[in-house]
């Protein structure tokens, strides 16, 4: 089975409507804790150069910390678009918590955010590859629902 290392041509075409949960999930929990080591610094990279809404920031991080493969994926200009248009969307966004499922997903980590514009729940789910770096191997970004750990007013 091909991997695609970005979500993008889903992100472009569909307005972010699909859930963060698969088929067949029975819970999720989030913990509000963020990872150490280069998981946690690329995590924490990818919601600066969201939040940054600035080209070269984005060139950045894609040109440091993304596989090959990913860099190449799409051109440059539409990884800046993918970003600006997150940016436009949610206004920015702030980190909330790390989302495990029951049964685990394998080779991904899902990243839940809450918008800056509406104060909406969202994930990025994020492939690592397997080196010491831990580079963006592919990056698929959704609307969320409410974590584990927060009670909302009904």
């Amino acid at each position: 089975m091909r991997r695609y290392p970005y979500a993008l041509a889903l992100f472009l075409v569909l307005p972010l409507a699909a859930s963060a949960q698969q088929a067949g999930e029975m819970s999720y929990h989030d913990e509000s804790v963020m990872p150490e080591g280069a998981v946690g610094e690329r995590i924490r990279s990818i919601i600066e150069t969201v939040n940054a809404d600035d080209a070269e920031a984005v060139r950045r991080f894609i040109e440091e910390e993304c596989t090959e493969e990913f860099q190449n994926f799409v051109s440059m200009d539409e990884h800046v678009s993918v970003f600006f248009d997150l940016n436009r969307r949610w206004g920015g966004a702030d980190f909330h918590s790390i989302r495990s499922y029951t049964p685990p997903r394998e080779n991904q980590t899902v990243v839940i955010l809450k918008d800056r514009n509406f104060g909406a729940w969202r994930a990025f789910v994020v492939q690592f590859d397997e080196s010491e770096e831990q580079l963006v191997a592919g990056l698929r970004f959704n609307v969320a629902r409410t974590p584990s750990n927060v009670v909302e007013a009904a």
